[in-house]
């Protein structure tokens, strides 16, 4: 049984892919001979929502489905829970059944050595079209620094999804885990519409969430991080748990006056 954490659409966005991914290996590795396996993906219903047949010759095998539909139903079914909440994440519990011969990495009570093979839910979300106020935003951010406080010291702690369920806030719902977030920056709310003249602003982006602690390997940290991450998991007070920050920025062209006067674009 696996446990998937999935955000709640907010209005306007739209899920247009959904891909699960799983690590099998032969429980027998040294008698695998050209077999066909099946495995069978349910949620929420006796009859499998995916299937697929494995046929390899190879002790250990990465697979994929397309559950694009079946993550849709599931916002559709929980959207009454979230009620809108666009820092609600609700839980996806994704049955999986094997042949014999098989399981999914890691093993039951096993340690996982190796993040790329843990069993994966990718969702790729369009973005919203529309002006995140800053100033609309402080107040929500005040509120969520508060939440946030309250469970500090809890998130500290390893949470092992095999002996306790999921953790929640006090109010109930499931925490966020962090994801990007549409964050629209006017320039006329930080005094830059004096000398910018075109465009009116543009798309920022900010990460909102509980960021993943502590921190894996696959994630790329910086020693700052990974210092700062120490720092705070001894002393919490002194120093805030590291977020995610951009990797990759995009340039976009401005109408502008530049120090002499002149109306330049660049």
């Amino acid at each position: 049984l696996l446990t998937f954490d999935v955000p709640a659409m907010v209005p306007g966005e739209t899920l247009h892919s959904a891909q699960l991914r799983l690590t099998l290996t032969y429980l027998q590795p040294d008698a695998v001979e050209d077999v066909t396996s099946d495995v069978r993906v349910y949620w929420d219903s006796p009859e499998p929502s995916l299937s697929q047949q494995v046929r390899d010759q190879t002790p250990e095998k990465r697979i994929s489905f397309n559950c694009t539909d079946v993550i849709n139903r599931f916002h559709r079914h929980q959207s009454s829970q979230s009620a809108g909440d666009a820092k609600a994440t609700l839980q996806l519990l994704v049955g999986v059944t094997l042949t014999p011969d098989l399981e999914v990495y890691p093993q039951v009570g096993g340690m996982a050595e190796d993040h790329d093979k843990l069993p994966l839910l990718l969702l790729l979300y369009s973005p919203v079209h529309e002006n995140t106020s800053i100033a609309e935003g402080t107040v929500t951010r005040n509120k969520r620094d508060l939440v946030a406080e309250e469970y500090e010291e809890d998130t500290n702690k390893l949470w092992s999804g095999a002996l306790s369920p999921p953790p929640r806030n006090r109010g109930g719902r499931f925490r966020t885990f962090c994801r990007r977030r549409p964050l629209y920056v006017e320039f006329s709310e930080i005094n830059y519409d004096t000398w910018i003249v075109a465009p009116n602003g543009y798309q920022a982006y900010q990460c909102v969430g509980r960021c993943m602690y502590p921190l894996s390997d696959h994630l790329s940290p910086t020693k700052h991080a990974i210092i700062q991450t120490l720092l705070h998991s001894l002393h919490p007070a002194k120093a805030q748990r590291p977020c995610c920050v951009p990797t990759r920025l995009d340039s976009i062209s401005i109408l502008y006056v530049d120090s002499q006067g002149i109306l330049t674009y660049r």
